[in-house]
């Protein structure tokens, strides 16, 4: 007997963007960047993804924003940034550099 099934989610947070309003809950705060793939299993174990989406989420109410693939691998550089100084793994110094490095590159 095979026992296979779909709708398994995995979901990364790449951590918080920059901070919005929301329009669904009226708070500001710092929305956050997700991916969320949806898996097909068999006997329970995740083999391969076959959906996947990009959202910037209100970690208030949770209310989302789908991205398109090109939006989210910009907006992923500075979560990961934003990750990595809350975390403590790189210092105030290398975040501004990472941070004018970016705006350099979009000129």
């Amino acid at each position: 007997m095979i026992i296979f099934g779909w709708g398994h989610q995995k979901s990364k947070n790449y951590g918080p963007v920059f901070k919005h309003h929301c329009d669904h809950c009226n708070n500001d705060d710092y929305w956050t960047l997700h991916k969320i793939s949806t898996w097909f299993t068999l006997f329970f174990i995740p083999v391969f993804p076959y959906e996947s989406k990009c959202l910037l989420i209100c970690p208030v109410c949770n209310y989302g924003v789908e991205l398109d693939g090109q939006k989210f691998n910009e907006l992923k550089v500075i979560a990961e940034n934003n990750s990595a100084l809350i975390e403590g793994r790189i210092t105030e110094e290398e975040y501004k550099n990472r941070v004018n490095q970016l705006e350099s590159g979009k000129k």
